[in-house]
């Protein structure tokens, strides 16, 4: 219960900011607004900004002065789903329950809003640094740290495009830590340095985010194996004929996995004991989220 009421508190706060900074930057634009205010401001879960304010808490850190890096994170993320959603990656007809953008507006503009949404993220992230009161060499690496992460989930696209071609070299749980945990470990690492911690500490956030975020795509995949696109809110089986947590280690082994990772999250939480508990309490949330009431009562809690 204390968790869901953060949670659900933090996600309001940080979808009012994503809507009014959209509003404020992209507004009377034709239907590039368009394009980039329903990515930006459809919803979704929030977990990636709300993670990056509660690693800036644990820290220290003030999270409300931190909530332009959070939605930030959303705009890389809902960019990542324009371009994810097209014809020619997954062509996907739906996204968090309704039409994909290219199917409303066409391909070139969700493109280009897809570049609009990074290019404004990128702008958010100079300005959190400077409101943190950071130099120019961290700002710096706050910009370096985003486009390590967009690149890595470019090429981790790029090898999911290429599956099963690419998979015998790289092999699935690097597509993986590509993929998606890139973008669970770009929001602590942020927050890790607008909150000025040690390399020590963002190494051993960044392992606990590279664990829940690996963890989040294969209970994806199991979920996209089994839900119908009405549970699931997108379209499922779009990796069907592909290597995918399921078809390569069945689902008890990629469960077996799931429950590894997120063991391993928590015990790296253990320096911080009670004052994790947010972030050790998303751990569970995430299993019962993705998992859709299949067991949720299993996953450990410590």
């Amino acid at each position: 219960m204390r968790f869901r009421q953060e949670y659900d508190a933090w996600k309001l706060t940080i979808d009012e900011n994503c809507t009014t900074l959209l509003r404020t930057s992209w507004a009377n634009r034709g239907v590039l607004s368009d394009v980039v205010l329903r990515a930006g401001s459809l919803g979704g879960k929030r977990l990636r900004a709300v993670l990056l304010c509660k690693a800036v808490e644990l820290l220290g850190g003030n999270p409300l002065s931190s909530l332009q890096a959070a939605c930030a994170i959303e705009f890389l993320h809902s960019a990542s789903l324009l371009l994810d959603d097209l014809p020619c990656m997954d062509n996907a007809s739906t996204r968090r329950g309704l039409p994909t953008s290219h199917l409303v507006f066409g391909d070139s503009a969700t493109i280009l809003g897809a570049i609009a949404l990074t290019s404004e993220a990128l702008r958010l992230i100079v300005r959190s640094g400077v409101t943190a009161g950071l130099g120019a060499d961290s700002i710096s690496e706050l910009i370096d740290e985003a486009v390590g992460c967009i690149g890595g989930v470019m090429v981790g696209q790029i090898v999911d495009l290429r599956r099963p071609l690419e998979m015998e070299t790289l092999g699935l749980m690097h597509l993986y830590q590509m993929k998606t945990a890139k973008l669970f470990a770009l929001p602590v690492r942020l927050g890790s340095r607008l909150a000025r911690a040690s390399p020590e500490t963002l190494d051993r956030l960044d392992r606990y985010a590279q664990c829940i975020g690996v963890a989040f795509q294969i209970l994806d995949d199991i979920l996209d194996y089994h839900a119908t696109t009405a549970e699931a809110k997108k379209d499922t089986r779009k990796d069907s004929g592909r290597p995918n947590a399921v078809t390569v280690w069945g689902d008890s082994g990629a469960e077996q996995h799931v429950r590894q990772l997120l063991d391993e999250a928590l015990g790296v939480l253990e320096p911080w004991g009670d004052r994790a508990w947010f972030l050790a309490d998303l751990i569970g949330f995430l299993w019962a989220e993705r998992w859709r009431g299949r067991d949720s009562d299993k996953v450990a809690h410590r």
